[in-house]
């Protein structure tokens, strides 16, 4: 904001400035930078003046009835369900990956959990008789989330392939695995679209 009032020779002390200043440089944000972004430095300097204020540094905010930008929904990109068929399919081998990937691939279709939630869960995380997972999810919450048989039966072939292997983590996919899980995902998805 001070690069911003200098280069327009506007003050710089805040108890010079004006709404108009601040209302100046929101718009010079959100001309360079996403609402969000705007938004979040709006918060800060208005939680600033208020100290200010608190402080008798200030007498008034130049920001006391201003309201910050809007901030409208960013829709998400939804997988269509030939993507999803065809994602599928590409891994309908027996191969310890692709049930690995399949299992992937349900519970985060069924769950709609985070791929770093994913990459953590922990087998005993896994309730079969609810068909559940019961995980640590953000913002350190616990979370249960259904998913369903077809899920269920690729969880199971993945962890009965999966016990096969030697030294086993008590995370449902090894770190390593986990690693893979991302970039696995695109390249899929890249194969499964076809030239």
């Amino acid at each position: 904001m001070e690069r911003f009032l200098e280069a327009l020779s506007l003050p710089t002390a805040p108890g010079a400035l004006r709404r108009e200043h601040i209302e100046a440089w929101i718009e010079d944000l959100l001309a360079r930078c996403k609402p969000a972004t705007a938004s979040v430095r709006f918060r800060s300097v208005q939680q600033f003046f208020k100290f200010l204020v608190e402080e008798d540094e200030i007498d008034v905010s130049p920001m006391r009835t201003m309201r910050p930008p809007i901030v409208s929904e960013q829709p998400v990109a939804v997988v269509s369900t030939d993507e999803l068929e065809r994602l599928i399919r590409s891994v309908s081998d027996r191969t310890f990956a692709e049930r690995r990937d399949l299992a992937i691939i349900g519970l985060s279709v069924d769950t709609g959990m985070r791929l770093s939630e994913l990459a953590g869960l922990r087998v005993e995380e896994l309730d079969f008789e609810q068909d559940i997972a019961g995980y640590m999810g953000k913002g350190r919450r616990l979370r249960t989330c259904p998913f369903g048989n077809k899920t269920a039966l690729a969880l199971q072939r993945y962890l009965r392939e999966r016990a096969r292997h030697a030294n086993v983590p008590s995370e449902c996919w090894s770190r390593r695995l986990a690693n893979d899980t991302h970039e696995g995902r695109h390249q899929r998805r890249r194969r499964s679209q076809g030239p």
